[in-house]
């Protein structure tokens, strides 16, 4: 995996930002929908989200000051898209724009775990034999369902022993996403 050069889309839920906000062109970074987004050949999806009220499903996309579609029939075109395309490997970056609840980032958890669990990789196959460094698209196929690198920030991590959340596909983000000269303003770097 680690030779492969994934498509990648930033901010790929921002499309459903409307354009009639203020100030949304700030925000919105892509204009087609994540489920053709994947069709395109994006493999890797950084996917944020953020409340937009005090209700378990009050989550949205959010980039910034705005928000956009609802998180959970976003992450529902995702699923779809994976069914249709059953020997795709994808990565999934859920990153918090914006601090949500307890009730809300259980929700997202479960609901997580409801649609993709069975596809997603758990900290026991990476222990054994998911390696981005090792691992090839064959590995991937002999492992089948296993394709899903579901990876988590803070706001999950922060209340949960991420041992305990790993055992369930949600992985530490800075565990597999490094880059030096991500959001630097530093000319050298």
């Amino acid at each position: 995996l680690r030779n492969l050069s994934l498509l990648t889309s930033h901010d790929c839920g921002t499309y459903s930002i409307p354009t009639s906000t203020i100030g949304s062109s700030i925000s919105r970074t892509q204009s087609i929908d994540v489920y053709e987004q994947l069709d395109l050949g994006v493999r890797q999806i950084d996917f944020r989200y953020g409340p937009v009220g005090k209700k378990a499903l009050d989550l949205a996309v959010r980039h910034g000051p705005h928000s956009g579609g609802n998180y959970f029939q976003e992450l529902i075109k995702v699923k779809q898209w994976m069914e249709d395309n059953p020997y795709e490997f994808l990565i999934i970056d859920a990153k918090c724009e914006k601090r949500v609840s307890a009730e809300q980032r259980d929700f997202l958890l479960h609901f997580v775990s409801d649609k993709f669990g069975k596809s997603m990789i758990t900290r026991k196959d990476v222990d054994t034999w998911f390696s981005v460094e090792e691992t090839t698209l064959g590995d991937l196929r002999r492992f089948h369902p296993k394709r899903l690198l579901f990876l988590v920030d803070w706001m999950v991590l922060e209340n949960h022993k991420e041992e305990l959340l790993g055992n369930d596909g949600f992985l530490n983000r800075d565990r597999f996403l490094v880059s030096k000269w991500h959001n630097t303003g530093s000319v050298t770097k």
